[in-house]
């Protein structure tokens, strides 16, 4: 093959390659635009908390679901939603599989040290449920007495802090720490008071709140403690202050807790 049909030979193939590099090119553009222009955040919930995150059917719904989807839009973002039970949800938010959580995520000092939390949506405090024809009246009334909570949640320190001498019963989850309840294994449960307060009415159930508060607790989301972190959490609390200032927060709060329960420093 002479010299001059190698040269037309290989000018062939470098404008071809570069036909295939430029046509490449636009093509990434477009997709970084289109995920830019998407802005989607992946939040965890559980899916199976009444009523904060659960399913009606296939679709996921609960006041902070319905919390944090409210509060994305407003800061011009989609959700997109990974369920998992809550401690799962830690581990996927610690390896970037979600960019934050949405459960009744409470804040504490260990958790603050770890994690980037918004501002404060839900005031709550931790209460105990009795049977209702109990004669408990106050919760030193449970002294050595069994006590359901749910494995690997704050509410068990809690109501250490408070009372040491009732002896405490860890169940995988709310359900299994109900029917321990109800089936006379333990004399009461310790839960979010508002999440019982809503769980009782639902489910009228044969419970009542005890008056004693074991503990007062904020409720925000949670993010990863980087930059990343930092975005979302600026976006949403934008958000957050959005829906409080229109009555959006309020409204939901009725709605799945029957009782206005959210933070009015958010409106001002």
């Amino acid at each position: 093959m002479s010299t001059k049909t190698n040269f037309i030979i290989g000018g062939i193939v470098i404008v071809i390659a570069g036909a295939v590099i430029l046509s490449q090119k636009p093509a990434t553009k477009h997709a970084q635009a289109s995920n830019e222009s998407t802005k989607t955040i992946t939040l965890g919930s559980t899916g199976a908390s009444f009523p904060t995150s659960y399913k009606d059917g296939n679709k996921l719904v609960g006041f902070d679901v319905e919390v944090a989807q409210n509060a994305a839009k407003k800061a011009g973002y989609k959700v997109k939603w990974v369920n998992a039970d809550f401690d799962g949800l830690w581990g996927q938010l610690d390896t970037n599989r979600i960019q934050g959580i949405a459960n009744a995520v409470e804040k504490t000092p260990e958790r603050e040290k770890k994690y980037t939390f918004s501002k404060t949506y839900v005031n709550d405090e931790t209460r105990i449920a009795v049977k209702k024809g109990s004669t408990y009246k106050k919760v030193s009334d449970l002294n050595g007495l069994q006590v359901a909570a749910v494995a690997g949640s704050n509410k068990i320190a809690a109501l250490q802090n408070f009372n040491n001498k009732i002896n405490i019963s860890p169940f995988e989850n709310r359900d299994g720490s109900i029917q321990a309840v109800l089936s006379n294994k333990s004399v009461g449960l310790v839960n979010s008071g508002s999440i019982l307060s809503a769980t009782i009415a639902q489910k009228k159930l044969d419970l009542r709140l005890l008056p004693d508060v074991v503990s007062k607790s904020e409720i925000a989301f949670a993010f990863a403690k980087n930059d990343t972190g930092k975005k979302y959490d600026k976006a949403l609390n934008k958000g957050l202050v959005a829906i409080a200032k229109d009555g959006t927060l309020k409204k939901l709060s009725i709605k799945y807790f029957g009782s206005d329960v959210t933070n009015h420093e958010l409106e001002q």
